[in-house]
């Protein structure tokens, strides 16, 4: 049968059959910049070591799911019908072929150092092995042109750039303001001389100790230059009869005024890191991935589990949280599977 990228497989899962699509299990950041990540997205260009990184991610996904399947299905073989399994990674759960890409060299050329990974995981993550048979087999994806789109990406990644100037052009009149507006506290903040020094500021205090009843008690100290004692501001700040202390007040209440109309920042729109979504995801990039990289092909990845019907013993598994589990295979009404602990 010809597994067709973009095609589907001929059924769903069942009890015989599990499917995982393939992504990338740890933060592409790890690997890659960010100016990386966006080459892949926008443009389709994958990096050298690009290669490398799938097949860290392809013995990832041995770790993280073959010890767990293959203790499963062996726990819940009785009978001829059900003594044979296969996991296939680059398979959606919606049946679609997905693929698992691979730039230049046939990967099946890495058979024998996946193979030979895949056996030590189940050696070191699985007890007992006894009769249960593991192996790997690698197909090449048919490829269509006219079967892979990226539309929803194309939309996705326009509407993510439309919303970042939309937020970016409010960032920008939001820092103009708000430069103006600390200017206009700190002038505030200043020394005390330096603000009766100031002609504006003067004038404003002038208006201020009217509105206070105050101005005929100190005018002359706002008409005349005067000359703030430093040591005595002290004491001052806290005798109403001081001029100081009037001086004082105005600064803070104009500080106060200034900081109700302190600017607010834009909120940064609720999207999706498209760029991070679809370089994890890898299905949404085939399209520009592959008209990009003549030489990419798409790869799925079958694990087929045989045990002999009649073998009895139940066999543990080592869980990402260091526990050995024993579990079955069972079916949902729907013929979905599951996994329970027995």
């Amino acid at each position: 049968m010809p597994h067709i990228l973009g095609g589907y497989m001929p059924h769903g899962e069942n009890f015989n059959t599990e499917y995982k699509e393939f992504c990338i299990k740890s933060n592409i950041y790890k690997y890659l910049s960010s100016n990386q990540v966006k080459q892949i997205v926008r443009n389709g260009k994958l990096p050298r070591k690009m290669n490398h990184i799938i097949m860290l991610n392809i013995c990832k996904y041995f770790e993280m799911y073959i010890p767990k399947y293959a203790s499963s299905f062996h726990n819940s073989c009785h009978s001829q019908e059900t003594n044979n399994m296969r996991f296939t990674i680059g398979v959606n759960d919606y049946s679609e072929i997905t693929g698992v890409p691979y730039v230049g060299e046939d990967i099946t050329e890495q058979k024998r150092y996946l193979n030979s990974s895949l056996q030590h995981i189940l050696k070191k993550n699985v007890t007992n092995i006894c009769c249960l048979s593991v192996e790997l087999e690698i197909i090449e994806c048919e490829i269509y042109d006219e079967l892979i789109e990226d539309t929803s990406l194309t939309k996705a990644l326009k509407v993510q750039d439309m919303q970042e100037i939309w937020y970016n052009k409010r960032l920008r009149k939001y820092n103009k303001k708000r430069k103006k507006w600390i200017k206009c506290v700190l002038k505030y903040k200043g020394k005390l001389q330096e603000v009766l020094d100031d002609p504006i500021c003067k004038e404003e205090l002038r208006c201020y100790l009217k509105e206070q009843n105050k101005l005929d008690e100190y005018a002359s100290y706002v008409d005349q230059y005067y000359e703030i004692d430093v040591g005595k501001i002290k004491d001052d700040k806290k005798d109403v009869s001081s001029f100081v202390y009037w001086l004082i007040k105005y600064k803070d209440d104009k500080v106060q005024e200034l900081m109700r109309t302190k600017p607010v920042a834009p909120i940064y729109p609720r999207i999706n890191n498209v760029e991070y979504s679809a370089s994890t995801t890898l299905s949404c990039l085939r399209k520009r991935l592959l008209e990009s990289t003549p030489n990419l092909r798409y790869y799925i990845l079958v694990i087929r589990m045989i045990k002999n019907p009649d073998c009895s013993q139940n066999i543990k598994y080592c869980d990402p949280k260091k526990k050995w589990r024993n579990i079955k295979r069972c079916l949902h009404e729907d013929n979905s599977p599951y996994s329970i602990d027995i």
